[in-house]
């Protein structure tokens, strides 16, 4: 599809600490996407440095072709809509070469790959990783999980106890100082964890359509009761979640097994992964690791929180 064919909208400018993202759209349904789940990242002011180019180009024809078009700069994506699913291939944008193949809800890989765009424009400053991450006084506990392992569930139940919330699916760990930053966007909840955590959709969640045969909702942490978003802070802890059992259960797993399951969750694929591993060591490479299969919610707080708790009574 020619790019020329299409008047781009103005560009939506974003922002992620050091980082600007800007991304045009021939329609407004991605924007109007991106701005649902990342409102709280976008920066209302332009650059003071004149306008930003565009990294993130989408061209949307699913309304009358079924197709959608994204270019980041250094990938194409073409998605060919199937029913609420859409057909994708991934390519280099240079030489072409496919990269992979899958299927995801148009809207969903929109949400993707503007996030991979975050990382890479922030390569530099912060690693990015598929996990949640949550505070308490001052300190940091960082939850990895492959999906449905539970950690949207267990984030919410934390942050809901009284924990500061920094992110329920990425975690952002500054390569400088080693604290985990907040990744604010919106919080995906799917319908069970809404019924798991008896939680009332009508009164607190907006309807995301990301993928209509399966419901999901969309809730921004600070808009749940007593709930704030963390400052950047030091980590306490890292736990991988190996999803729900009839009890509690957490073992203590050996950090070096840890930074390697860690760097597997990362968001962008790594181009030298012996020195991410050698980079995460610095900050990570010391910290207390354990798995956990979460029980009864109430119970699983408790254990988490022993962790940072635990953490400043052994350093009293």
């Amino acid at each position: 599809m020619n790019e020329q064919e299409h008047d781009f909208l103005p560009a939506e400018i974003y922002g992620f600490h050091d980082s600007r993202v800007a991304v045009r759209s021939t329609t407004r349904a991605p924007l109007e996407r991106l701005r649902l789940m990342y409102g709280r990242l976008l920066l209302d002011d332009q650059s003071p440095d004149g306008p930003v180019d565009a990294e993130l180009h989408i061209i949307d024809s699913l309304q009358d072709t079924g197709e959608l078009h994204i270019l980041d700069g250094a990938l194409r994506y073409n998605v060919s809509q199937n029913t609420q699913y859409g057909h994708f291939s991934c390519q280099d944008a240079h030489t072409l070469e496919l990269k992979s193949l899958g299927f995801c809800a148009p809207m969903l890989l929109v949400q993707n790959v503007f996030l991979q765009t975050i990382a890479m424009q922030s390569e530099s400053a912060f690693f990015f990783f598929h996990a949640g991450a949550v505070s308490r006084n001052g300190k940091a506990v960082i939850l990895a999980g492959t999906p449905r392992m539970g950690k949207t569930t267990l984030v919410m139940s934390l942050i809901l106890a009284g924990w500061d919330f920094c992110s329920d699916e990425v975690a952002c760990l500054s390569k400088t100082t080693g604290e985990v930053f907040p990744f604010p966007r919106k919080i995906n909840l799917r319908e069970d964890t809404v019924e798991r955590l008896s939680l009332d959709p009508a009164s607190l969640l907006i309807p995301s359509g990301v993928k209509p045969e399966e419901p999901e909702y969309a809730v921004d942490a600070e808009a749940l009761p007593g709930v704030k978003i963390s400052a950047p802070c030091a980590p306490a802890a890292l736990v991988f979640l190996r999803g729900f059992g009839d009890r509690t259960l957490l073992e203590p797993t050996a950090p070096s097994n840890a930074l390697f399951e860690l760097a597997e969750s990362s968001i962008l694929p790594l181009k030298d992964p012996a020195k991410a591993l050698f980079d995460l060591a610095a900050p990570l490479g010391e910290l207390p690791c354990f798995r956990l299969v979460a029980g009864d919610l109430e119970e699983t707080v408790e254990a988490v929180r022993g962790l940072v708790d635990g953490a400043k009574e052994a350093r009293s």
